[in-house]
């Protein structure tokens, strides 16, 4: 991470993602034709310059967010792909603020 972490692009992070799994329950399981369309928006040239990270996560909770199949929802009756368990999403936030890499034992104990 290069400089200070911003509070508020994890913030954002956080309010998405609580959104998103409280409102699973509601959703349809596949997205609808809007939705998937709606997904070409991602479709255009790199910046040449950073965009807002608060703006980016915006733009994927606001157009990838509809886009997806509510596999973690109780009418998902697909493939066995597991669920979302708040103590694993936890978890799993947790393990990619470390960064660690767990390639080797030498990179951080901690991966392995």
């Amino acid at each position: 991470m290069v400089g200070e972490p911003d509070p508020d692009v994890l913030e954002v992070a956080v309010a998405a993602a609580l959104a998103y799994v409280r409102g699973i329950d509601d959703r349809r399981v596949f997205p609808d034709a809007a939705a998937v369309e709606a997904l070409a928006a991602f479709d255009e040239p790199l910046p040449e310059h950073g965009t807002d990270a608060t703006d980016t996560l915006r733009l994927l909770d606001e157009i990838g967010g509809p886009a997806t199949v509510a596999s973690t929802g109780p009418t998902y009756f697909g493939f066995v792909t597991g669920g979302t368990h708040p103590a694993a999403l936890g978890a799993s936030w947790l393990a990619d603020a470390w960064d660690q890499n767990a390639a080797l034992p030498a990179m951080s104990p901690v991966a392995t």
